[in-house]
C-alpha cells in the first residue's frame, strides 16, 4: 500500500531481576513479536528511535528508579513519549500517584503482590492488537495524503497526527480513561481466557443519570465537570485488577474480574454508588457556582452466568441499567429480567 508495510512491532523489557526477567520473557515470547531486553530507560529511548515499539514493560524491584520517575524520563523523549507502558512495582501506588502517571499518557501500574501473569499476557496481546490497528490507520492516512498531493507535502501535519491517533485509539480525551475500543478488546481477551480456564467476571454498564438536563440547564461545561468528577470517583474505588472505561457520552463500563455471584457485584457497586453520589461544586459557563449530586443507573451481566458472548453481555448489562433508570435511577440491577434473578436495588 503506497510503499508501506505492516511489520511486527517490538516489546521492550527492562528488568533489574534475572529471575523475574525470565518469567516475563516466558509470557511475552509466545505472542510472536520481537522482544528486546534492555538495561535501562536510556537504552529504551535509544532503541525506540530505531524500531517500531508497541509496548514498554518495566519491572522495577529495586528502589533506584521508581515507576513515576521512569515514566517521566520516557515521556520526556520523543521516541517514547506516546508508547504504552506497563510498570511492575514493589509497592501499591495510591490514586494520586496513578493519576499523575496516567496524566502523562497510556500507562498501567501493576503491584507485584497482585500480579496475574495470565491477565498480563492478555493485556499485552490487546495492546499489540491496538498498535497494529494504529499502524493500519496511519497507512490509510499516508495513502490519503499520497492521493492528495497538497496535504502530502505538509510533513509537519503527518508528524502531528501520530500522537493524536494513539491517544484516540487508547484513551477517552475528556476523562483520560480507556476508551470503548480498549474496553471491547480487553473484554474479548477476558472471554477467551474464560473459555480456556473457566474464570468469571462481571460486566458493568454505568449510566450517569440526567446528564442531558445538566447540559441543558447549565451548558456543556457543567456536564463535562460532572463527567470528570464521576470518572475520578469511580477510579478511586475500583481495584487494580478491574478495568474502568468511558464507553460513550454519559456511559462508563467496568469489568469486575473474578466476580461470579450477584452478592459480590452488589457489594462492590454499593460502594461505587455511594462514592459517586457525593455532592460536588461546579462552575457554569456564566461563572455561577452550583452544587450537583450525581446519581448512577447501573446494570450488571455476569459471565458466564448471563451470557457467553460479547454482544449478549453488553445487551444484558445495558438493559439492566435502563430498567434501573425507569425506576428512578440511582441503583443497581443484576441481570435484566426476573428470569435472571435480576432485581433493582436503589440507594
Amino acid at each position: 500500500m503506497h510503499g508501506l508495510e505492516l511489520t511486527a512491532p517490538s516489546v521492550l523489557i527492562v528488568s533489574d531481576g534475572e529471575e523475574q526477567l525470565a518469567v516475563l520473557q516466558r509470557h511475552v515470547q509466545p505472542l510472536g513479536v520481537p522482544v528486546q531486553v534492555l538495561a535501562d530507560c536510556t537504552a529504551v529511548i535509544e532503541c525506540a528511535m530505531q524500531v517500531d515499539v508497541a509496548l514498554i514493560l518495566l519491572d522495577l524491584q529495586r528502589p533506584m528508579l521508581d515507576g513515576l520517575e521512569a515514566l517521566r524520563r520516557l515521556r520526556g523523549a520523543p521516541s517514547t513519549a506516546h508508547v504504552p507502558v506497563i510498570i511492575i512495582v514493589e509497592r501499591h501506588l495510591g490514586l494520586h500517584e496513578r493519576q499523575r502517571g496516567q496524566s502523562q499518557g497510556p500507562v498501567c501500574f501493576l503491584s507485584r503482590q497482585e500480579l496475574d501473569f495470565d491477565a498480563l499476557e492478555e493485556q499485552i496481546r490487546l495492546l499489540l492488537t491496538l498498535h497494529l490497528r494504529a499502524n493500519g490507520l496511519q497507512m490509510q492516512i499516508h495513502a490519503f495524503f499520497d492521493d492528495h498531493a497538497r496535504l502530502a507535502a505538509d510533513n509537519a501535519l503527518m508528524q502531528a497526527l501520530r500522537p493524536s491517533l494513539q491517544r484516540h485509539l487508547l484513551l477517552d480525551l475528556l476523562t483520560g480513561l480507556p476508551n470503548r475500543m480498549f474496553f471491547d478488546l480487553h473484554l474479548l481477551g477476558l472471554m477467551r481466557r474464560g473459555a480456556r480456564v473457566g474464570n468469571s467476571f462481571a460486566l458493568v454498564w454505568i449510566d450517569l443519570d440526567h446528564l442531558k438536563r445538566v447540559n441543558d440547564r447549565y451548558q456543556r461545561a457543567a456536564g463535562d465537570q460532572m463527567l470528570l468528577a464521576v470518572a475520578r470517583r469511580l477510579e478511586s474505588v475500583v481495584r487494580v485488577s478491574d478495568v474502568l472505561a468511558r464507553i460513550e457520552g454519559d456511559t462508563f463500563g467496568l469489568i469486575l474480574d473474578g466476580v461470579s455471584q450477584p452478592q459480590g457485584a452488589q457489594a462492590a457497586l454499593a460502594k461505587v454508588l455511594a462514592v459517586a453520589g457525593e455532592p460536588f461544586e461546579c462552575v457554569t459557563s456564566e461563572g455561577e457556582s452550583v452544587t450537583l449530586i450525581p446519581t448512577l443507573s447501573v446494570g450488571v451481566a455476569l459471565y458466564p452466568r448471563h451470557a457467553e458472548d460479547q454482544l449478549s453481555l453488553f445487551s444484558v448489562a445495558e438493559q439492566s441499567a435502563q430498567e434501573v433508570l425507569r425506576q428512578g435511577g440511582d441503583g443497581v440491577q443484576i441481570g435484566w429480567n426476573a428470569g435472571d434473578g435480576g432485581k433493582a436495588s436503589h440507594r
